[in-house]
Parts: C-alpha cells; sequence; structure tokens
C-alpha cells in the first residue's frame, strides 16, 4: 500500500545475491572462529589468563575504535569500482597473512614480553583487516538492493552463510582445542589447519564479491568528515539505540560462551562432552530453527518480536547447563536443544532489522551515513565484548584456574597436569550463566521498545522515496510522519 512500483526498479541477480552472501562466511565465521581459539591458544602458549584477556581486549577496542572511522572512509570513497567492494576485494587478499602472524606458534620462546608483543602487534593488524572488509561490507549490505523486499532477502541469505560459517568455526574451533587440551594434537597442527584451511575459505568469497557484485545506492554530492558529532549522529535516532542494545547483549553472550565453553566442558563436566559437541547442537539447532523464523517473518510477524520470542528458552538451557548435575550425553543435548532452539531470534535478527533502522535514519537526518551506523554497531559490540572477555580471564585467576600450557619442545598439552578445584570448576560455570541471564534479559527489553513492524518499514521507505522526488506530503503522509517521530526519532 506504500510501495509505489516506479521507485523500484533494478532487480539484483540472483547469482548476485548468492556471491555477496557467501562474503559473510568471512564476516560471521572469522570472528566466531578467532572468539573460540584465541584467549585459550595465549594461554596455552604460555600467557596466563589475565595477559591473554588483556591482549583480547585491548586488540579489540583498537577494533571498535576503528570502526567508526572506517565507516566514514567508507561513505565518502568515490572509485570506479564503488564505495565498498575496493576494501572487500583487497582486504580479502590478506585474510591469510592476518592469521598466518595471529597464530604463530609461540611456545618456546622464553621471553614472555616478546611474546605479549608479538600477539598484540598481530591481534591489532587481523582486527585492523576484519575492520577494513567487515564495517564496508556490512554497509554495503543495505546498498546491493534498493527494494525493501529484496534488501530482506539479500540479508537473509547472507546471514545464512554467516551462521552456518559461525556455526563451523565455533565447532571447529572448539574441537581444535579439545583435541590440543587433550594431548591429541599439537601447536603445529592447530596453526595450519586454521592458516590455510579456514583461511581460504574466507579469502575465496571475498575476492568473487569485490569482482563480480555491484553497489546500487545514488550517493550523495557531499562528504561527510569524521567528528565526535559525527560520531554520535546516530545515536541521536531512538529507533538505533534500542537495536544497538539488543544487538551488543545478544552477541557479549556468545563470545563469552564460545571463549569458555572448552573450558566448561573439559573441567566443568563429570562425563565425557567435548566443548564441539556442546556447541556443534546449539549451532545446528539454531540452523534449523532459522527457516521457522524466517516463515514467521514473511507471514508478517514482527521482526522484533522474532528476537525476542526465544531468549526465555535461551536462558532456561543455559541455566538447566551450567547449573543441574549432568549424568549422561542425553541431559547435555537436550539442555543445548533449548539453548539453540532460543538463541536463534537473537542471532539472525539484528542485522535484517538494521536495513529498517536506516531508513528510520534516512528519513530523520535527511541523508543516508550508512557507514556511520554499522560502525557504531560493530565499535559497541567489540569494546563491550573486549571488557567482558577481560574480565572473564581475571575472574579465571580469581578462582584458582590452573591454566592449561603446551610443552615448550613438543607444542602438546599434557591432560592430567592440568587438574582445577572445585572453586574453579564453579566460577567457570557461574561466569557463563550469569553473562548470559544478565545481557539476554536486557536485551529483551531493549527490543520490547523498538515498536517497528513491516508495514511501518514500508511506510518509511515510502515517505522518503516521496521526498526524494520533491513531492508534497498529504495529510495522511504527514500524521504517519508525526508518529514515526514520536516513535522511533
Amino acid at each position: 500500500m506504500y510501495q509505489d512500483p516506479k521507485l523500484f526498479t533494478e532487480k539484483v541477480p540472483m547469482r548476485e545475491k548468492l556471491i555477496f552472501a557467501s562474503a559473510d562466511l568471512y564476516g560471521g565465521g572469522a570472528p566466531a572462529l578467532i572468539n573460540a581459539l584465541y584467549f585459550a591458544y595465549l594461554v596455552a602458549m604460555g600467557l596466563g589468563t589475565v595477559w591473554a584477556g588483556a591482549i583480547v581486549a585491548v586488540a579489540r577496542i583498537w577494533d571498535a575504535v576503528t570502526d567508526p572511522f572506517m565507516g566514514v572512509i567508507g561513505d565518502n570513497t568515490r572509485t570506479k569500482w564503488g564505495r565498498r567492494r575496493p576494501y572487500i576485494l583487497f582486504g580479502g587478499m590478506l585474510i591469510i597473512a592476518s592469521f598466518a602472524f595471529l597464530l604463530l606458534p609461540m611456545q618456546g620462546v622464553s621471553s614472555k614480553a616478546l611474546k605479549i608483543t608479538v600477539y598484540m602487534l598481530s591481534y591489532l593488524f587481523y582486527n585492523t583487516l576484519s575492520t577494513v572488509i567487515n564495517v564496508s561490507y556490512s554497509s554495503f549490505s543495505t546498498e546491493l538492493a534498493n527494494n525493501p523486499k529484496e534488501t530482506t532477502q539479500v540479508n537473509t541469505l547472507r546471514l545464512i552463510f554467516s551462521m552456518c560459517s559461525g556455526g563451523i568455526a565455533t565447532i571447529g574451533g572448539a574441537f581444535l582445542l579439545d583435541k590440543l587440551l587433550s594431548g591429541s594434537i599439537t601447536i603445529n597442527t592447530l596453526y595450519f589447519i586454521v592458516v590455510f584451511a579456514f583461511g581460504a575459505l574466507y579469502t575465496v568469497p571475498c575476492i568473487l564479491t569485490g569482482l563480480f557484485t555491484k553497489e546500487r545506492v545514488v550517493l550523495p554530492d557531499t562528504k561527510s568528515t569524521f567528528t565526535f558529532k559525527t560520531f554520535i549522529t546516530p545515536l541521536k535516532v531512538k529507533a538505533f539505540i534500542y537495536l544497538l542494545c539488543g544487538y551488543l547483549f545478544a552477541y557479549v553472550c556468545m563470545d563469552l560462551l564460545s571463549s569458555n565453553i572448552v573450558y566448561f566442558a573439559n573441567y566443568a563436566l563429570d562425563i565425557d562432552v567435548g566443548g564441539a559437541v556442546i556447541l556443534g547442537v546449539i549451532m545446528v539447532i539454531t540452523f534449523f530453527t532459522l527457516p521457522l523464523y524466517y516463515k514467521l517473518m514473511t507471514k508478517g510477524v514482527a521482526k522484533r518480536v522474532i528476537f525476542r520470542i526465544g531468549i526465555p528458552i535461551y536462558i532456561l538451557g543455559i541455566v538447566l547447563l551450567t547449573m543441574v548435575p549432568l549424568t549422561n550425553i542425553a541431559m547435555v543435548i537436550a539442555f543445548c536443544f533449548l539453548i539453540g532452539l532460543g538463541m536463534a531470534g537473537s542471532q539472525l535478527m539484528p542485522w535484517i532489522i538494521f536495513p529498517d533502522v536506516i531508513d528510520i535514519a534516512e528519513l530523520k537526518l535527511g541523508n543516508r551515513p550508512t557507514g556511520s551506523f554499522s560502525g557504531v554497531m560493530t565499535f559497541s559490540k567489540k569494546a563491550s565484548s573486549a571488557i567482558a572477555v577481560f574480565i572473564s580471564g581475571v575472574v579465571l585467576r580469581l578462582v584458582g584456574f590452573n591454566e592449561p600450557k603446551a610443552d615448550e619442545i613438543t607444542g602438546r598439552i599434557n591432560y592430567e597436569d592440568f587438574v582445577q578445584t572445585d572453586g574453579a570448576v564453579l566460577g567457570i560455570k557461574l561466569l557463563i550463566m550469569i553473562a548470559v541471564v544478565v545481557f539476554m534479559t536486557l536485551a529483551f527489553f531493549s527490543m520490547r521498545k523498538l515498536k517497528l513492524t513491516n508495514a511501518l518499514s514500508m511506510k518509511v521507505r515510502y515517505l522518503i522515496e516521496k521526498r526524494n522526488k520533491g513531492e508534497e506530503y498529504d495529510e495522511q503522509d504527514r500524521k504517519d510522519y508525526a508518529q514515526i517521530e514520536k516513535d522511533f526519532f
């Protein structure tokens, strides 16, 4: 009713949509892989949980700080290939190199200061590259199509790739850590698998996206500059604040879960279930729940409702997994089933809602600084995640966690040398459980305030396009605008 067919003319070929969506193998997979691996990897290199947490925190805060700058840089870029694609293309060419430096085996190096310096610099390089690629890609996700229906389809496709890649990376990372902690593989084996197998998986789609896709948004004549005012501009849009809170609370929980689940599985469970099995069940159930949520979305169920619908189930599953004495693997699978079922909506929806919120911002601001908004999204998520991981390392030290280290010569970890106390085991359980209960509750109430429906999204787009064509709003348009202003501006 609010969509004028003349306003939305160019269709995006399905082949192009799939190529674009496949590049989110990197966006969904690489962070999940490194989040699952790197904290424990640094501990295995002999840095301890506090230094490992500090390196992760500093590098992720750097990552967060650079995101808004990259957003403005991307918004102001003008090339014959577009303003997003060059960064995705050339960034993709450096992915394998970034992994090679990040996971450099240094268990035989005696100088702890040298290890700290090398890992800090390599993580800063990795995160800078991640910023260049992911901020450009997230902004591009709103610019591949200029039809709200196609934009939703594109973002759903890319999030399917992202969720699959994130699942493979999280499970694969946990599996490799399980094998490392049990002494089944060496540091060198882990290194070659991550650098060359996972590195190639992420490199190819980014290069293809840079070469074979097209940006379809008309660029403004004026360019923006990064100032504090520029940075806080997205925070002046009420709808964006609600989305931002729900997004960062949900993803901080996932970061903490993936960072600590291998320790939980290896040291806090009385039955032999690896972290890869726990994450595998969660990810598989999450993935197979996505079509259900997508079906609800096509039936007109509000996206914010889909985000919130599974949160109570998610919390229940985490409480049961961490607090109930587990006597057999069937109980573990049942509780992980609940977690995966409840998690799907909060993992799927933020970037699907994002284009709708950008439309609201454009209606209010009169321009479309997509890069600035995506930069603030990733800044907030990474900064909060950095703080959470550092606190995680401190908590593990305080509860007396016996830090598993790789042998300097063989690169293996002798499992029997790292038995945990009852206090350390309880600390690991509470770390996971309290984080999920608190943060997901906050996410639930944040998204409850985002009163966005599919009809409203179409209405917003209609008002933007009518204004851009220089047409006057009629009386109904002015009423609609006033209501949108009240609820979302």
